[in-house]
């Protein structure tokens, strides 16, 4: 079986480094709300021919999104290599309806036939929990029999499942209720957890119990409450986005009172916790201290104390009893206390707020829009928060304070600056026609890789323009550099026809370094990996920056195993066992030469 790595990539749902890029706010057709009239049992009824994996039905990841926007989902845990969520457009157009959809989608629930979805079992093992997703904050008792741990017990059930129309309704009528509903999920380390309505009867059970009743307006109460008591963050952006398509008239205020709240620094109250806190044997002495802390910074930030030592409480023995101790003296807390009793927050922290306020772009609300043009003005220099802003704005207007921005970045540094990297990603985002113009012409002056990729949007087209100017910035890097590894990408992906010269050219110096790019560039199977990569197999050269020995043929080797089937190779295995391995990739490399 291939190396299989696994990562927890835990991602806000808005500002994903290197996933996508920035999302924009999508055209009205994709974001109004589905027009009366549609069929939605003849939408139910295509559902078997889903044939690709997505968010709430794969092996190979987990996460979430929400259908109606363009917007990418989010991924918490996923295997390297595997395989991309795909967005059905039958499920999107059932979201779309709301709480219209919902009582078919109940009617639907058990329904048994398969898709085309080949049958799914997990690397390592499978279990069958029934997980139920619900606000702990709103319902603190869960749902009984649901959210079982059956892994240990003596339960049998099968070595695989098969996804059935009835589990997509259940992962649509969780995009439509604001839950994380997931007939099959990735579980580290190469596990498969299954909560699917036409296996368990007990899950279906408690769907048909929650849901039976819902109408628009207890729909509507139900994402106001997700809004103002959210039991995480992305229960609370989750409201915002269902409320923003289904019922926009009650956005307006929940948002601007949430922005006018204070927040906390996560990082001044970890650094006061950890190196002045803890240190402080006497209680009395730690009281002045706390008191002393929250007249320099504010009340808002007793909950962010409260929040680091709750945190801290998982920490084993790293800080012996201190969080446990100040839990009970500064916040009068039972002895009894767990890490389990977290009260909820009722403050975000600023971090949490960009990623809040980076999700504000399904509305055009002026009122929303000023309230976090004022936060953008008190914070332009914030690394996390002024690019959320601007983000924002950039979806709303604002022309001249996005050109003002654009007037201080200097796109000939050839040092990128994060703050301005941020910025320009946001600002790039706008459609008016002259920021986008500005940004254009940062983007052909461009000095860094960073700058570049920041100005191109997903889904404005600037054409021919952006080849040229990618080509241009790679020519101007020196001959050992080990930067382009984005610029390399964006071609093959935006200009495949072009991209097999751009390629060779790049590696035309011989740099080892530009080698190990190119590795990356072409590592997950990409067409193009035995041609270009092909020439490197006969490469000693050691390279620097791993934890194991590595040569440049070592590298090649496996980038290019990734395009087969039946051959497989390890950076971990000896190097007799490589080279042998090397040699056999030699000839797969050239049967496809003599294919071609």
């Amino acid at each position: 079986m291939r190396l299989i790595l696994v990562v927890a990539a835990f991602l806000s749902i808005c500002l994903v480094a290197g996933c996508d890029q920035s999302p924009k706010r999508g055209a009205i057709s994709s974001r109004a709300p589905a027009p009366p009239g549609v069929d939605i049992e003849k939408l139910i009824d295509q559902l078997p021919d889903t044939s690709e994996p997505g968010f709430g039905y794969s092996v190979y990841f987990s996460g979430s999104e929400f259908l109606p926007f363009d917007e990418p989902g989010q991924i918490s845990t996923g295997v390297l290599g595997g395989m991309k969520a795909t967005r059905s457009k039958t499920l999107r157009e059932i979201v779309r309806h709301g709480a219209a959809a919902v009582p078919v989608l109940l009617k639907r629930i058990g329904d048994k036939r398969p898709t085309k979805i080949p049958a799914m079992t997990g690397m390592m093992w499978i279990d069958f929990s029934d997980e139920y997703d619900f606000n702990r904050r709103t319902r603190p008792n869960a749902p009984a029999g649901v959210n079982r741990d059956d892994f240990a017990s003596e339960n049998e059930h099968p070595d695989r499942h098969v996804i059935t129309v009835g589990d997509l309704c259940f992962v649509a009528l969780g995009q439509i209720v604001n839950r994380n509903f997931s007939a099959t999920r990735y579980q580290p380390s190469g596990g498969l957890l299954v909560s699917s309505p036409t296996y368990s009867d007990q899950l279906r059970k408690v769907i048909l119990e929650d849901w039976s009743s819902l109408s628009p307006e207890s729909h509507q109460q139900l994402l106001v409450e997700d809004f103002v008591h959210p039991d995480h963050e992305d229960r609370r952006i989750g409201a915002y986005l269902r409320l923003a398509l289904y019922y926009p008239g009650a956005v307006d205020d929940l948002v601007v009172s949430e922005l006018a709240k204070p927040t906390f620094d996560v990082f001044v109250i970890e650094k006061f916790c950890r190196d002045t806190l803890y240190k402080i044997a006497d209680p009395a002495l730690r009281a002045m201290a706390y008191e002393d802390f929250l007249r320099q910074h504010g009340s808002a930030f007793a909950g962010g104390i409260r929040k680091q030592l709750f945190d801290d409480f998982d920490f084993d023995d790293r800080f012996e009893t201190r969080p446990y101790d100040l839990l009970v003296q500064l916040f009068q807390l039972p002895a009894s206390i767990t890490s389990r009793d977290r009260p909820p927050s009722e403050n975000q922290s600023r971090t949490e707020q960009a990623r809040f306020i980076a999700s504000l772009i399904h509305e055009d609300s002026h009122k929303i829009g000023e309230a976090v043009r004022a936060i953008f003005l008190e914070n332009s220099d914030d690394p996390s928060l002024a690019p959320a802003c601007l983000r924002c704005l950039a979806n709303r207007g604002y022309e001249d304070l996005l050109l003002d921005q654009l007037s201080r970045i200097d796109p000939a540094e050839r040092e990128a600056k994060p703050l301005v990297t941020g910025k320009l990603e946001s600002i790039a985002t706008s459609r008016a026609t002259a920021v986008r113009t500005k940004v254009d012409d940062i983007m052909t002056h461009c000095a860094n890789e960073d700058y570049f990729m920041a100005t191109l949007p997903g889904e404005i087209e600037q054409g021919r323009t952006v080849f040229e100017a990618a080509v241009k910035l790679l020519s101007t890097l020196h001959d050992d550099t080990d930067d382009g590894q984005y610029l390399l990408r964006m071609i093959g992906e935006r200009f495949p026809n072009e991209a097999r010269a751009v390629y060779k050219t790049f590696l035309s110096t011989g740099s080892a370094k530009r080698a190990e790019t190119m590795c990356r560039v072409l590592w997950y199977g990409h067409p193009l990996a035995r041609e270009i990569l092909a020439p490197l197999l006969d490469d000693r050269r050691e390279l620097s920056g791993f934890a194991i020995p590595m040569r440049v043929c070592d590298r090649a080797a496996q980038a290019i195993s990734h395009t087969s089937k039946d051959i497989r190779f390890d950076s971990d295995w000896s190097r007799e066992q490589k080279d042998l391995q090397i040699e056999r990739l030699k000839k797969y490399c050239q049967a496809g030469v003599n294919r071609e």
